[in-house]
Order: C-alpha cells, then structure tokens, then sequence
C-alpha cells in the first residue's frame, strides 16, 4: 500500500500569530509538517505534548486530536502542510512515530 495516493488532500500556508493564539483541536487524522519561523509553540497529538521553538521543523501524525498553543506575548510564524484523511497502516505509523519529531 502507498502511504502517498492521488486522492490526499495537500494543502499549504502560512499563518502569523502576533500575541500568541491557538490553533485546533483538530479531530481528523492527518500529517502536519510545519517550520515554525519565528516564536514559539506546544503541541498536543493525542496526549503527547511537544515544545518547538524559532527555525524548526516539526512532523506530527494524529490520530484523534491535536492543538497548537502559540506562546502569549510572543509574535509567532509558520508555515505548513496538513496531509487530511491519511490512511496509514500500522507498521508505517510505528515508523512515524518513531522518527525525531523535529529538525533544528
């Protein structure tokens, strides 16, 4: 099976958080690759909570819910790509989540 089909929806974007803000939850499964450019932020991927700062790149697979809390008082950038609906099997899940879940 291909973890990449024709059918997924890719989409790409970039959003400013000036004084910090929230993004989510989100309730669908999906794939999130961001770089967060300037500020900071936590994530939460069902129930596992992440810190990411200035100049890196993040990869998050949720399953069931996930949220992105931007520092308050902190003028925060990012740019992403949300992969919705993905189906992937089990044993590349494992492999996902098994990677570092950031590059600095």
């Amino acid at each position: 099976m291909f973890t990449f089909t024709k059918t997924l929806s890719f989409k790409f974007g970039n959003t400013q958080y000036p004084n910090g803000g929230q993004y989510g939850p989100l309730f669908r499964r999906h794939l999130d690759i961001f770089y967060l450019k300037s500020g900071e932020v936590e994530t939460n991927s069902d129930g596992i909570t992440r810190k990411f700062c200035e100049g890196q790149i993040g990869l998050i697979y949720n399953e069931h819910v996930l949220s992105f809390n931007y520092s308050n008082n902190t003028s925060s950038k990012v740019l992403w790509c949300s992969i919705f609906d993905i189906n992937i099997t089990p044993g590349i899940n494992t492999s996902i989540k098994s990677l570092p879940y950031s590059i600095t």
